[in-house]
């Protein structure tokens, strides 16, 4: 990865401050396996603990997709780069029985050094994507999930007085 495009994505979580939200780990894990049937039981005060751990949960995850997006991108385009670099800068010979141009990228893939490397480090960024693809709307869900039970006891509270 250009170490430009790195750089310029540290400055920018620094800038924002992105880097300085800490979601508190335990209140996470807690908040994660709580049985849905407890929910009554859990104090107003804990309920607002959870909601402010996800919030800060759901901008740490959110900004690692998109970083992780940035960085599969940029892998591809270098991969795309070189295999460009390679067939029409004659730094290779494809043999002639290879024609179409998918057929001549996977040629290079297969027979170039670094070609092997950007596309394992394409590959690899390409998955981590994959996995946090769409993790931030059930982190969102939740969110409005504990903010509904806490209007909910607001209102009884409202009623009862």
């Amino acid at each position: 990865m250009n170490s430009r495009v790195w750089s310029e994505m540290v400055d920018i979580t620094e800038k924002l401050l992105l880097d300085k939200i800490k979601p508190n780990s335990c209140l996470i894990e807690e908040v994660f396996s709580l049985d849905a049937s407890k929910i009554g039981t859990i104090s107003d005060e804990k309920l607002r603990q959870y909601l402010i751990a996800l919030g800060q949960y759901l901008i740490t995850l959110q900004c690692e997709e998109n970083k992780v997006d940035a960085i599969s991108s940029s892998w591809q385009k270098s991969l795309d780069a070189h295999i460009f670099r390679v067939l029409n800068m004659g730094a290779a010979i494809v043999p002639s029985k290879i024609k179409t141009v998918s057929e001549k990228r996977a040629w290079v893939l297969e027979n170039d050094n670094d070609a092997k490397i950007i596309y394992t480090e394409y590959i690899t960024a390409d998955s981590k994507k994959k996995v946090l693809k769409n993790l931030t709307k059930p982190v969102e869900q939740f969110i409005n999930t504990l903010k509904k039970e806490i209007d909910a006891r607001e209102s009884e509270k409202k009623r009862q007085y």
